[in-house]
């Protein structure tokens, strides 16, 4: 893990965490079983959506993947929530890119990283 970030275990087992922006770089601590959410703003109608470049399997898993638009105008804007769950004690990352699927990675891409620590 990333060790110049410190392990967040405020939020009880029962208690989804729930990770935003502010959240980029940090680390988690989770356990078994015990769900966490990463929500971004993105406005698909661009192209643009947050690609999940690195997944983090065995250790947690990709439960739900939604987007909600803030109104219903056209080319709204909205937010991206990818909801997962820890599956087996372990640890690594989520890296997702803001990017078109279509397009080359590139370094400009914009990145969201979180480090993920899973406990029996």
């Amino acid at each position: 893990m990333n060790g110049s970030a410190s392990c967040d275990s405020s939020q009880g087992a029962g208690t989804p965490i729930r990770l935003d922006e502010r959240s980029n770089g940090h680390s988690i601590c989770l356990r078994v079983h015990q769900a966490f959410e990463i929500q971004l703003p993105e406005n698909p109608t661009t192209g643009y959506r947050w690609m999940l470049e690195l997944t983090g399997d065995p250790t947690w898993i990709l439960t739900a993947d939604s987007y909600h638009a803030a109104s219903d105008a056209v080319g709204a804007s909205g937010i991206r929530t990818l909801r997962f769950i820890g599956a087996t004690a372990g640890q690594g990352r989520i890296e997702l890119l803001y990017r078109r699927p279509w397009e080359q990675v590139t370094p400009s891409d914009r990145a969201f990283i979180v480090h993920i620590r899973v406990s029996p």
